[in-house]
């Protein structure tokens, strides 16, 4: 869990205003917390749900309050042309991540959105490098974000640094006896539980997280048993196991229980993850690679053996 998040702070340039950077003579950078309520925060959260939510109902700050409705962990960027029009957008969530008695503190980058009327401009490649600028002399060490276009970050400096893996369950559908299963938002002592049981102890990651609705997912449930769990996003008859950790074979219990609720259910994983070298041995899942995240070393250096984690740092 975090103890403390490093909060970041916007700086100002004094002949722009508070929170703007010059970037060209015709654009500028817009900095804003995530929580903020100020219009510079509204015109980039606009910029950003023109794209991504395209008329759907809901708000960006229900899926993703940490992002969207957090100052302490989100940030918003906005690249602002002459005419004082959000042209690209992104945003970042703030986390904080421990290597023996080192700690860091990572920006998850996402949304990343250029304006249609305004692309092959370079206009994102110009918010990518001032944004990870801005972050870098604000205390962060480093960035990852999620993709399938690295052509588009690798000239940015961006690096691929994910050994996900991806595939459908096609082990059959059983429930194990001891299973209890729980819907969002999960009570305190549960969520201490789950960080107990999480393999990846170098996130330290906050418990607000798991009360989250990951996009597009409806509902979010977990499925435990002693010394096991999983975390799965439930979208109409489809599901995602978005998590688990414990022993390989209580696991598959687990996800077998999953697999009865939800027949076409896709499962997420690392290579190295025992559990998903345990469900690809039995033949239970065909696990694919599906490399999507990268990163980006900011304050400090970073090797990729240093952390091939780090991808899977809760996405945005």
């Amino acid at each position: 869990m975090i103890r403390s998040v490093y909060p970041v702070k916007i700086s100002g340039c004094a002949k722009l205003g508070k929170n703007k950077r010059r970037t060209t003579p015709d654009t500028y950078l817009l900095a804003a917390p995530g929580g903020s309520r100020s219009s510079d925060a509204r015109q980039i959260v606009r910029a950003i749900e023109a794209e991504f939510l395209k008329g759907r109902r809901g708000r960006l700050a229900r899926f993703y309050p940490e992002v969207f409705a957090s100052r302490e962990m989100g940030r918003l960027y906005g690249l602002v042309d002459a005419h004082g029009e959000v042209v690209a957008a992104l945003a970042a969530r703030l986390a904080k991540i421990r290597s023996g008695d080192a700690g860091s503190t990572v920006a998850m980058i996402g949304f990343v959105v250029t304006a249609p009327e305004h692309r092959g401009r370079g206009l994102g490649q110009r918010l990518m490098n001032e944004s990870a600028e801005h972050l870098r002399t604000s205390g962060v060490d480093l960035g990852v974000l999620w993709t399938r276009r690295h052509d588009l970050y690798l000239k940015t400096g961006w690096q691929i640094a994910d050994p996900t893996v991806v595939g459908k369950w096609r082990g059959g559908a059983a429930p194990p006896a001891s299973a209890a299963w729980t819907k969002a938002p999960f009570a305190p002592a549960l969520r201490r539980r789950l960080n107990s049981l999480r393999p990846q102890a170098a996130l330290e990651r906050p418990l607000m997280l798991y009360d989250k609705l990951p996009y597009p997912a409806e509902r979010l449930w977990v499925a435990t048993s002693p010394g096991a769990h999983v975390l799965v996003g439930e979208n109409g008859d489809a599901a995602h196991a978005l998590e688990w950790a414990g022993d390989p074979a209580r696991v598959t219990d687990l996800l077998a229980d999953v697999a009865q609720r939800w027949p076409d259910l896709t499962l997420r994983g690392t290579a190295a993850d025992p559990v998903a070298r345990h469900l690809k041995r039995g033949g239970l899942v065909d696990f694919q690679p599906e490399p999507a995240g990268m990163w980006i070393s900011l304050s400090r250096r970073f090797r990729k053996r240093d952390g091939i984690w780090i991808p899977r740092l809760d996405r945005i």
